[in-house]
């Protein structure tokens, strides 16, 4: 898919909305709101590791929003983004019985994951934290077998 980073970003703005929306009817609480905002878009801050890790800390805008780090470096780190914690987030909810901070996270993040999958790779293992580690953060890994 090509979109710019702007229209990438908008859609996972809406589907934020849509999660923190579902569950602030919920809970109403703004804690949900909260959570739901970290979970679907603060998120991305992850990537400034990848970045500042390939770069320095040498502030390039375009080279940031072009996300051409990850193909520069040969590494996709992005330790925020993995399938495995909305499975953690889902069951700390259930768990500590704190649904209304928890929840909205788990589904935000889950919205997050799949459209940074259908937007950025077919390799449907790509967003496991476990993966990528056990493949040594590789991108030829991130992008296919």
């Amino acid at each position: 898919m090509n979109l710019t980073f702007l229209e990438h970003e908008l859609v996972h703005i809406v589907l934020t909305l849509l999660a923190i929306s579902i569950f602030y009817l919920r809970y109403k609480s703004l804690w949900s709101i909260v959570m739901g905002i970290l979970g679907g878009i603060l998120v991305d801050i992850d990537h400034l590791f990848d970045y500042f890790r390939f770069s320095g800390f040498k502030l390039n805008f375009h080279q940031i929003v072009s996300s051409s780090y990850f193909t520069d470096s040969g590494k996709v780190f992005v330790f925020f983004h993995g399938w495995e914690y909305v499975l953690l987030f889902v069951l700390s909810g259930k768990i500590f019985k704190k649904g209304f901070l928890f929840y909205p996270l788990a589904v935000a993040l889950f919205f997050h994951l799949v459209w940074d999958q259908v937007s950025y790779t077919a390799n449907p293992f790509a967003y496991s934290i476990i993966f990528r580690f056990l493949h040594n953060f590789d991108i030829a890994f991130f992008n296919g077998f």
